[in-house]
């Protein structure tokens, strides 16, 4: 019965993973060409929530990305702006394997971020001080179908709980969520 119950998520998971990749909205859609087509200054209003909470506008994003001298390294710089001032965070993304999807965000401090493009989507997750990020980012057209970057950063805190009388299932408590549309300024 354990068996059974590993093939049938292993078999859930997978397919998860197989829809992800079939990525272009609509018929013979051709998904953004990462990262060319996400070369740009964006920018646009983060809203946060916590659980039971409504989304709510916090500060401005705005994220720069161009390419350098160096192949397959992009400058990946983001500015947040609000109540407390500018932030500037001057990254870069380095191109790992772009056959693979696999990628780093480089913060010039000494961490690294290993991200990964599936699909569309570009993906890390990662935690620090005890908090677990999940961080999604995506150039799709918004409800006026003009291009937006799509910045999403799911988080979950605390200690997991566990579910399941044949297999375990540890449960991550969803903590918060920041989100932001950033619309291209150049």
């Amino acid at each position: 019965m354990i068996r059974l119950a590993r093939s049938i998520g292993l078999t859930l998971i997978m397919g998860a993973c197989a829809q992800v990749r079939a990525t272009p909205e609509g018929p013979g859609a051709t998904p953004p060409s990462f990262p060319g087509d996400w070369i740009g200054s964006w920018e646009g209003a983060v809203h946060t929530a916590t659980p039971g909470g409504a989304l709510t506008p916090r500060f401005q994003m705005k994220r720069i990305v161009a390419a350098t001298d160096d192949p397959g390294v992009y400058t990946w710089t983001t500015i947040y702006s609000g109540d407390a001032g500018d932030q500037t965070r001057n990254y870069l993304l380095i191109e790992r394997d772009a056959a693979t999807g696999q990628y780093a965000i480089d913060e010039q401090n000494g961490i690294v971020l290993e991200a990964t493009l599936l699909g569309d989507s570009l993906y890390s997750w990662f935690e620090v001080q005890g908090t677990r990020l999940l961080v999604r980012e995506r150039l799709q057209a918004g409800p006026d179908g003009a291009p937006g970057w799509s910045f999403e950063i799911l988080t979950s805190g605390g200690e997991p709980g566990q579910t399941g009388d044949q297999i375990t299932v540890e449960v991550l408590p969803v903590t918060g969520l920041q989100r932001a549309w950033l619309r291209r300024v150049d």
